[in-house]
């Protein structure tokens, strides 16, 4: 039953919809574009905002906690993914690399400007 109501409430929130506005527009282009730590400081401006309805604050948090998960699930280095792929393929290419990014294979993300490796991509899936 634990492990049910985290991936409930992931569930409840990804079917929830972002509320309009031009502050929650700017909110997902943020996201969008990678720059989380700028997506928080918009979020965090919004929730104090007496205008903000209830509902509304209460999106923006669960949206906030979406970003502080992916941002744990995305925390593998660079060096530490590359030393585990080179370990398997000695010879892989750049090319190669960036193929499997491109096709997901190697899942990577922009966040704040720097390349972050999903955290089992340098493990082999062990944690």
């Amino acid at each position: 039953m634990k492990k049910i109501a985290p991936c409930l409430l992931l569930l409840v929130f990804l079917q929830t919809a972002m509320p309009a506005g031009a502050q929650t527009a700017s909110i997902e282009d943020e996201i969008v574009a990678g720059n989380f730590s700028a997506a928080r400081v918009l979020i965090n401006q919004t929730i104090v905002d007496p205008a903000t309805s209830p509902a509304t604050a209460w999106d923006l948090l669960l949206r906030r906690e979406q970003l502080d998960r992916i941002e744990l699930d995305f925390n593998a280095p660079e060096d530490q993914v590359m030393a585990f792929i080179k370990r398997y393929y000695p010879n892989v290419t750049p090319e190669q690399i960036a193929k499997w990014k491109a096709n997901k294979s190697l899942e990577v993300m922009t966040i704040d400007g720097k390349e972050r490796y999903f955290r089992n991509a340098g493990t082999g899936g062990n944690r």
